[in-house]
C-alpha cells in the first residue's frame, strides 16, 4: 500500500511540472511591440502611439484581473465599440507580469480600448 501511495504521489508531481511548464511565458517568444502598462484598477500608460501593422503588449503589474476589449468608459457608463479598422480585442490579464500581445493594429487612426472590470479603465492606441 505504502508504495502504491508514493508511486500514485511521485505520478501527482510529474502532471503538476508538466501542466505548470504550459503555462510559462517565454519572453523570448513572446509579441514584440510597445508596452502599456496596467497598475490595479488603471492603465499606467493611457495612451501609446505605434507603427501600422505593430502590435501592444499589455503588461500587468499587479495581480488584478483585467478584460480588456473595444470601446471606452463614459463616467461609470461603458460603452462597448468596435471602430472601423481596429482589430477585435478580447484579452484577459490576471497574474502579476503577465503580457498579453493585442493586435496587430493595421489600419491608422486612434482606438479605444477599456477594461470592462475597472470603470474609468480606458486606453486610446494610435497608429500612424
Amino acid at each position: 500500500m505504502k508504495k502504491q501511495c508514493m508511486s500514485f504521489v511521485s505520478l501527482l508531481l510529474v502532471l503538476m511540472v508538466l501542466l505548470s511548464a504550459c503555462g510559462i511565458n517565454d519572453s523570448a517568444t513572446q509579441a514584440s511591440g510597445p508596452q502599456v502598462r496596467m497598475g490595479l484598477s488603471t492603465f499606467i500608460d493611457t495612451s501609446v502611439t505605434i507603427q501600422q501593422g505593430q502590435s501592444v503588449v499589455l503588461v500587468d503589474t499587479v495581480s488584478s484581473t483585467h478584460i480588456i476589449t473595444n470601446g471606452t468608459w463614459d463616467g461609470s457608463t461603458p460603452i462597448a465599440k468596435t471602430e472601423a479598422g481596429a482589430p477585435k480585442i478580447n484579452a484577459t490579464v490576471a497574474n502579476a507580469n503577465q503580457q498579453q500581445s493585442i493586435g496587430p493594429f493595421t489600419s491608422p487612426g486612434t482606438f479605444q480600448l477599456y477594461c470592462t472590470v475597472h470603470p474609468g479603465m480606458n486606453l486610446a492606441i494610435t497608429v500612424k
